[in-house]
């Protein structure tokens, strides 16, 4: 989370689960989103690998957001 919220073109906030997260994107109130599951931190920190996800409104920015959002990730 400390490298998205490092990017200059992000606005993060946080949400309290996935749903509200998709109900944001489809009512609007967010372009895009990236899901990441309860212990991402310690499983990636001790080697592991952990699946991230990805919303975003079709027809808007979804595709350059998912872009930043990768690259801040890798």
């Amino acid at each position: 989370m400390r490298r998205l919220e490092r990017v200059d073109r992000l606005e993060v906030r946080r949400y309290t689960g996935r749903e509200d997260l998709l109900t944001a994107v489809e009512r609007g109130q967010a372009e895009a989103g990236v899901v990441i599951p309860p212990g991402y931190d310690g499983t990636v920190g001790s080697g592991g690998s952990a699946a991230i996800g990805y919303v975003a409104r079709p027809g808007t920015l979804g595709a350059e957001l998912r872009l930043t959002v990768g690259s801040a990730l890798d």
